[in-house]
This record gives C-alpha cells, sequence and structure tokens, in this order.
C-alpha cells in the first residue's frame, strides 16, 4: 500500500494542484507517512486495501461508489480513489477518523448508487 500511494504522490496534479509544486507534494508525502504509521501500529491497513477491492469492483461494474463522513479525511483513501476530496486541500483532519490513542476500530463508509444494489 505504501509503494502504491507513493507512486501516486509522485505522479503529481493531487490536491488541484496542477502542475504540482515541492511544498504541495512534501504536505502530501508528510500526511501518508504519518497516516500509515498510524495505520500500520494500529494494524488496520489491511482495511483500506479491502474497502478499496470492494468499490474497485463496484466501479468495474459501472455502479459509483465513493466514501463520505471520517473516511473522507484520510490522505491514504484519497490516494486510493475512495474519496475525491484531498484533505490536505480542504483542511480534513486524520484525527477524525482515528487516531493512536482511540481503542476502537474505525469505519469507513461507502455510498453506492441506488440502482447498483
Amino acid at each position: 500500500m505504501r509503494r502504491g500511494a507513493a507512486r501516486s504522490v509522485r505522479g503529481g496534479g493531487l490536491c488541484g494542484d496542477t502542475p504540482p509544486t515541492r511544498r504541495s507534494q512534501a504536505q502530501v508525502r508528510a500526511r501518508l507517512d504519518r497516516e500509515l504509521s498510524i495505520l500500520s501500529a494500529k494494524r488496520i491497513a489491511a482495511y483500506f486495501l479491502i474497502v478499496w477491492d470492494f468499490v474497485n469492483w463496484a466501479r468495474q461494474r459501472g455502479i459509483p461508489a465513493l466514501a463520505r463522513g471520517s473516511g473522507v479525511g484520510t490522505m491514504v483513501g484519497y490516494l486510493l480513489g475512495l474519496s475525491n476530496a484531498c484533505p490536505v486541500r480542504f483542511g480534513l483532519l486524520f484525527e477524525r477518523f482515528t487516531d493512536p490513542d482511540r481503542a476502537e476500530y474505525p469505519d469507513i463508509d461507502i455510498d453506492l448508487c441506488q440502482d447498483g444494489r
């Protein structure tokens, strides 16, 4: 997951910054590294890949699917395409989703088009 997300950062055009600046790439990279460290320490990084697989399955069948709620505030989710709102650009907080001190597991709410259910 870390390699795929890092490729997205290097790919540029993130967060509406076209062409990407070094400052914006550095902000995104720092945010991504922090999030991945927390998700890894809490042993929930694979959860994002499970959600991505579900969303990707829907999209391959023409069913629109996007995250909503606190899951939108994650750079990891944004880079995986679960959300189209860049958390850095819009000042969304990762801590609304989870933080190291929170014991319960977070969840990512996904909206699916009614017609595709």
